[in-house]
């Protein structure tokens, strides 16, 4: 969703005193370009918190604790399943953040809630509850990490997240350092419903983790100014013409709930088998249906992508070297 990386030094917006009114007291008041209008009002140790935004993964990952969850955790869960911990069993669920269930809130008794403004009505009775945080649901408001940043400072865990953020540095240094000497090029792919081929640039979450961790994007790729014309800023449908466009040394294939049969008459004609990762068996195929893991930012699913890119380039699984995945743990249940 923040795809976009903005430098640390323009990360939070520095105002004066006078610029907004004081929170009420006993309220924290934080001031960033994430919010809308760019401030937050919050007590100053919420201990039941509810999501209706995405960047619940996040929250979860540094111990906050929640009454509310949504899609998000659930798809991360099913990408964790071992991080299911006693919290979740306390949570109401509300699944798809589309529509808000305002009861569902009310029950719950939180004593913050935060919210995007993709809900202006919703946002209005919620804080009848509770106090709302209100984040902007733009792209390209904040990067990833200093989206996530924000989320940390606002549950009262930035040390926490400076941590979890040192570790994937780390392997991310570690993994890049492995990188055999000259250009390793890359693109991410998904095949659809309906034959629609999906790539993903220098914008999206996993196109910049990766490059940040030594690959270079496949130069066929549009870089986001031009993938903004066709399709999103990070991502856009690529025709049988376009093919080209993801030529790589490597191409990372998220699968799709696509009809067997039909996704086989795509994977084994000349199209796909034109390319140069496909004929010399380089695909590396994301091992989590849907590569939730390649789109939706957070550190324990980047630390998944490096997963990936660890065994099918490296030939390394999540456990070795000497920065191995933190999560792993929580790969399989048991």
């Amino acid at each position: 969703m923040k795809n976009l990386t903005w430098s640390m030094a323009g990360f939070f917006a520095v105002f004066s005193t006078s610029t907004f009114a004081a929170c009420d007291s006993g309220m924290r008041q934080i001031e960033n370009v994430a919010f809308e209008g760019d401030v937050a009002c919050l007590p100053a140790a919420p201990e039941r918190i509810a999501f209706a935004e995405d960047e619940v993964v996040t929250a979860y990952l540094l111990g906050t604790p929640m009454v509310i969850n949504n899609y998000s955790l659930n798809a991360f869960l099913d990408a964790y399943p071992g991080g299911r911990d006693a919290r979740v069993a306390e949570m109401t669920d509300i699944g798809y953040v589309g529509e808000l269930d305002i009861e569902l809130f009310s029950v719950a008794e939180p004593d913050l809630i935060i919210s995007n403004n993709w809900f202006p009505d919703e946002n209005k009775l919620l804080a009848e509850i509770a106090p709302v945080v209100v984040f902007q649901g733009e792209d390209g408001v904040l990067g990833w990490r200093d989206y996530a940043r924000v989320i940390a400072t606002v549950v009262d865990r930035e040390a926490e997240f400076d941590a979890d953020l040192a570790a994937l540095d780390a392997r991310i240094a570690d993994f890049k350092g492995r990188l055999p000497e000259g250009e390793t090029t890359f693109s991410i792919v998904m095949y659809d419903e309906g034959g629609s081929l999906y790539t993903w640039n220098e914008a999206s979450f996993a196109g910049e983790l990766l490059i940040n961790a030594g690959l270079t994007l496949a130069p066929g790729v549009l870089d986001s100014a031009a993938a903004a014309k066709v399709g999103y800023p990070s991502a856009y449908t690529l025709s049988q013409e376009r093919i080209g466009d993801i030529n790589a040394d490597y191409i990372f294939l998220l699968p799709t709930w696509e009809p067997e049969d039909i996704a086989a008459s795509f994977y084994d004609g000349p199209v796909w088998n034109s390319l140069t990762a496909v004929q010399e068996g380089r695909v590396i195929t994301a091992s989590i249906q849907g590569g939730p893991h390649f789109t939706r930012p957070n550190t324990a699913f980047a630390h998944r992508v490096l997963d990936e890119a660890y065994r099918g380039i490296l030939g390394m699984s999540p456990t070795e070297g000497s920065h191995p995945n933190p999560y792993a743990d929580w790969i399989d249940a048991n």
